[in-house]
This record gives structure tokens, C-alpha cells and sequence, in this order.
């Protein structure tokens, strides 16, 4: 009876972690990456944490190390937040050129293993500006989808105050990508659980 007891409860236990924790995707965790070195990508991780979805955060990431050893892509999406810092990629120690080439080579790797991208500009007008809008301008072509938040078509303060955007992040993505813009950070969520089939 005792045995009876501890395999039941092994069993619940299993289940529980595969299927009632409402973790997604354990095996293959979503990718969490940074195109400019900017502070939302590690503010994406935390809302990620907090809503149970499996996440790897890795600003720095290189594009041989999206494949595991059997040459599959170790992740289920790679959501990439756009926006240049120029303290964080003094921090990361490298300069606007040399994040793109690194940001190119694992945009075009994450293509050849079929790894849906996520774009992310979720830092409003502060991460707008000529280095910010040249990554834009580079890294919204590889979208799959995309997920804004709406203050980041606006080109500065001045711009929103009079509610004139010039829609830099929408007319920068290929045709046919899926597009959701929310108002703030914390709005995230729940567009990101509905790409991810959550």
C-alpha cells in the first residue's frame, strides 16, 4: 500500500512539473537577447520569471550557440530586444559595429534553424535616436513577429507631446510579420504568451 502511495505521488509530482506549473516549453526555453546592449531585455527576463514562462537571458549570446550538439536549435523562440546603451555596451565592451556583426551572424543563424524571432522595441522614445534607429533600421528585417511598445514610434518627446509618430518600427518590419504594440513594459506579457502558442 505504502508503494502504492509514494508512485502516486511521484506521478503527480511529474505531471505537476511538466504540465501544471504552467512553465513553457522546459526543454527548449525561450531566448532572451539584446541588439544594443539596452537595460528592457533583462526587465523582459523578470516578467518572464514572474509569469512562469521559461526563459534564458543572454545579452552577449553569439550565433554559435543557438545549436545544441545534435545541430537543433536549443530554444523554442528568440525574442530580441532592440535599443542601443551606451553605457550598457561600454559594460558589454564593444561598439555599435561590432554588436551588428554579432547581431547579423545570429539573426541569420536563428533563419537557418527555423527559430522564430521575436523583435522587441520595448523601450519607448528613450531608445529612439540615431544609434537606436540604426539598429532598428538593420534588425527588424529578420522579424518573425514583433512586439512594441506604441511610445517607440514616436522620435522623441516633442513628437509624442504633439502625437506625430513617424512609425520608424512599423514601416521597418517585412511584410506579413505578426505585430502587437502595447502601451507599457508590463503589457507584454500576454501578447508574448499568445506568439508563443501559451
Amino acid at each position: 500500500m505504502r508503494r502504492y502511495i509514494l508512485l502516486v505521488l511521484l506521478a503527480a509530482m511529474t505531471l505537476a512539473v511538466l504540465g501544471g506549473t504552467g512553465i513553457a516549453e522546459a526543454a527548449n526555453p525561450l531566448l532572451i537577447t539584446n541588439v544594443g546592449q539596452g537595460a528592457e531585455s533583462a526587465m523582459v527576463n523578470v516578467l518572464c520569471k514572474k509569469e512562469k514562462i521559461a526563459a534564458t537571458l543572454n545579452d552577449t549570446i553569439t550565433a554559435s550557440e543557438l545549436a545544441g550538439p545534435d545541430g537543433k536549435a536549443k530554444f523554442s523562440f528568440m525574442a530580441v530586444v532592440v535599443g542601443y546603451s551606451g553605457k550598457g555596451m561600454g559594460a558589454a565592451g564593444v561598439n555599435i559595429d561590432q554588436e551588428l556583426v554579432r547581431a547579423h551572424e545570429l539573426m541569420k543563424k536563428a533563419q537557418s534553424l527555423k527559430l522564430p524571432i521575436i523583435i522587441m522595441h520595448i523601450g519607448g522614445i528613450d531608445r529612439r535616436g540615431e544609434s537606436s534607429d540604426r539598429l532598428i533600421k538593420e534588425i527588424f528585417k529578420y522579424a518573425n513577429y514583433a512586439l512594441f511598445v506604441s511610445a517607440g514610434n514616436y522620435p522623441d518627446s516633442g513628437a509624442l507631446d504633439k502625437n506625430k509618430p513617424d512609425n520608424l518600427l512599423t514601416n521597418s518590419l517585412p511584410k506579413g510579420v505578426t505585430l502587437k504594440i502595447v502601451s507599457k513594459i508590463n503589457d507584454i506579457v500576454a501578447p508574448l504568451k499568445g506568439i508563443m502558442g501559451l
